[in-house]
């Protein structure tokens, strides 16, 4: 999938790199909506996949704009025990390029990845606090659909949605 934008071609990588440990820290840090927990739980991913590779389970997709500016990134994999589901973990975006399309653009990419995979179903889970809200909105947006909502899950007052996608 190739996009330009201002001019511009993006471009993809799906390997982690180690400075990308300081990067998914920043980015999940400037979103301003993730915990500590949430943040540190993301490196973690990182560096899960750094030590383990693919039996981690986790697979990285970023999103770069020439010359080196990293846009956004996400973290995905498949589902345990399951035939054809993926969890998508982290679907971040830079602070500063957050409402310019990114997000829709690297979820696509992702989506895309999943399916020639072999993978049929994708899903997402996300908080349902108030700085949740514009995520929520995301991803009913790009098509995904409430799968399940979990009263109390995170803490009292913050319900966890599940979000599926069927990728046909």
């Amino acid at each position: 999938m190739q996009v330009k934008i201002n001019g511009k071609m993006l471009s993809w990588r799906n390997l982690a790199t180690p400075a990308d440990i300081k990067l998914v820290r920043r980015f999940c840090k400037e979103a301003g909506n993730f915990t500590l927990c949430e943040v540190e739980l993301a490196v973690e991913l990182v560096m899960e996949c750094l030590h383990r590779g693919s039996d981690s389970g986790y697979h990285f997709l970023f999103a770069i704009l020439p010359p080196d500016t990293q846009a956004g990134y996400a973290c995905y994999g498949p589902v345990p025990c399951t035939e054809s589901s993926w969890d998508l973990y982290w679907l971040v975006v830079d602070k500063a390029l957050q409402g310019n399309g990114f997000g829709e653009l690297i979820l696509r990419k992702v989506e895309h990845q999943i399916w020639q995979a072999k993978g049929k179903r994708i899903f997402v889970d996300t908080s349902g606090r108030p700085a949740y809200d514009s995520t929520r909105h995301f991803y009913e947006k790009c098509g995904y659909k409430i799968a399940a909502q979990l009263s109390d899950f995170y803490e009292k007052g913050d319900a966890k949605f599940i979000y599926c996608k069927d990728l046909g």
